[in-house]
């Protein structure tokens, strides 16, 4: 989760997932701070963790800038972080929940385990991310929630099936959300990329079975990855 003063003294909340930045994956639109989530469940290990004084350089030096790890499936750290946020700026104006990553495999080869912690990070831990932050947003009548979904919510690819329904999912939940807290003065933002150039095959996790039948179903994404259209993140235009 990024946290960072806004224009109006106020903070902004960024989840990124699988303990990387947010601005190594290509989505960034502001230089705030970066929260750094493991992206797993509290008894599982990271995949990909990641030390806060390994956070984007450009905070360097920066009094108005808050950096901190967050697990987005831990509901108490969760709470801690966003406390931490409003003791620090006294209010947040903006949550961009980013947290998720894939999970690779046909749907036989994935575990049960597999497919919970794929849902607890990319589905649970935007919600209870969404429910920590909306408390603050309804008393102030104002706020934006922006959920990161996937070109893979409208339609599923082999292999990726378990990833594209959790994102579809992510797309649901943000629909009927917006629907209930517009009302109350908060604005849903769902955002759906296609193919960027980011890491996002390196924090896919991969199913421990591997069955030979399903070579076919790999071979067809594999096919598909190569003539996808690949946009270049903002970070890297220079």
């Amino acid at each position: 989760m990024a946290l960072g003063l806004s224009d109006q003294q106020s903070c902004h909340c960024r989840c990124a997932g699988d303990g990387r930045p947010l601005t190594s994956r290509g989505y960034r639109t502001r230089p705030h701070a970066e929260r750094i989530p493991p992206g797993r469940r509290p008894d599982r290990p990271a995949r990909h963790p990641r030390d806060t004084a390994k956070a984007n350089p450009a905070s360097t030096g920066l009094a108005d800038f808050l950096v901190t790890r967050l697990d987005v499936t831990d509901p108490a750290g969760i709470e801690l972080a966003v406390k931490e946020a409003l003791d620090r700026f006294g209010a947040i104006d903006a949550l961009v929940n980013a947290a998720g990553y894939g999970q690779v495999g046909a749907v036989e080869e994935v575990s049960a385990d597999e497919l919970r912690d794929q849902f607890e990070t990319n589905v649970v831990g935007v919600v209870q991310v969404i429910q920590a932050v909306l408390p603050h947003m309804r008393e102030r009548g104002s706020g934006h929630i922006l959920n990161i979904g996937s070109m893979g919510g409208h339609v599923s690819l082999p292999t990726m099936a378990v990833y594209c329904a959790s994102k579809s999912a992510v797309q649901n939940l943000t629909e009927g959300l917006a629907a209930e807290v517009g009302p109350l003065g908060i604005r849903v933002t769902l955002v759906e990329p296609a193919g960027f150039n980011t890491q996002f095959a390196t924090n896919s996790a991969l199913p421990a079975p591997s069955i030979p039948a399903y070579a076919p179903a790999y071979a067809t994404m594999a096919a598909f990855d190569k003539q996808a259209v690949r946009s270049t993140p903002p970070d890297a235009l220079g």
